[in-house]
């Protein structure tokens, strides 16, 4: 996939590797064995900018300032370039999630993003979101509580149907803890997912199959089988570039 514009997007080319697709997802023991043609995605950090407007909730209500190109931890409320005690974080985070306006549902998509799906999934590969969005039944960070309300994802719903709704359906977007993504990866042989976090990335990656990583200063690894991209423009010629060498290889189900 070479360099290009689509819709007005400056497309460029995945950073290159020799293991890419990952051999683990070539050489499969069962040669009746196929692949989905499915690419999982996380939602946030991943397709939707929350953590600018957390930082605008959390500036505007209780005065915290904080940069996220900066952080060089995933935990905002354990990095120490931010002001947050862990605690802090816990109770805003919380009254953030419940929030029916300025919280979930209006977050911004992160550019270029939304048109690269739409690239993917009109090259025959199914897109699927699988996240973890605060019910009313989940515990808080904390652990103290639970959340005592399902508005998170009401709004997220919400969200995705405004700005995904015609390739991502409903049926399409799953709701789950983060460990339990590989669970349905493997289930469903998606071979794929799209992350922000490098412990659900590595923890795909141990189980034989392929991660892409968005680039943030908190994700900055190298590990088997994960693909960190260096530019948020590179996430189609990634994915399609994955599902391109599977088919070369036999493994891919038929569309």
């Amino acid at each position: 996939m070479t360099s290009k514009k689509s819709s007005g997007l400056v497309l460029a080319e995945a950073p290159q590797s020799l293991d890419w697709p990952p051999a683990s997802l070539i050489n499969v023991a069962d040669p009746q064995y196929k692949w989905a043609r499915t690419v999982m995605f996380d939602l946030h950090g991943v397709i939707f900018d929350w953590e600018s407007a957390f930082m605008a909730f959390a500036q505007s209500h209780f005065g915290y300032t904080f940069n996220s190109a900066t952080r060089q931890f995933y935990d905002i409320g354990r990095d120490p370039s931010t002001p947050l005690s862990p605690k802090q974080f816990d109770d805003l985070f919380t009254q953030f999630a419940r929030r029916s306006h300025g919280g979930y549902g209006e977050l911004e998509p992160i550019p270029g993003v939304i048109e690269q799906i739409e690239l993917i999934a009109s090259a025959g590969i199914k897109p699927i979101i699988c996240t973890w969005t605060p019910g009313a039944n989940d515990l808080r960070p904390d652990g103290s509580t639970t959340f005592q309300t399902g508005i998170a994802q009401v709004v997220t719903d919400e969200l995705i149907a405004r700005h995904l709704g015609h390739v991502i359906p409903r049926q399409n977007v799953l709701y789950s803890s983060t460990s339990g993504k590989k669970h349905i990866m493997l289930a469903e042989r998606i071979p794929l997912i799209v992350e922000d976090k490098t412990t659900t990335a590595v923890d795909v990656a141990e189980s034989a199959l392929a991660a892409i990583l968005m680039p943030y200063p908190y994700n900055q690894i190298t590990f088997r089988n994960i693909l960190r991209l260096d530019a948020t423009n590179q996430l189609a010629s990634a994915v399609l570039n994955l599902f391109e060498g599977l088919d070369s290889a036999g493994v891919l189900a038929k569309s």
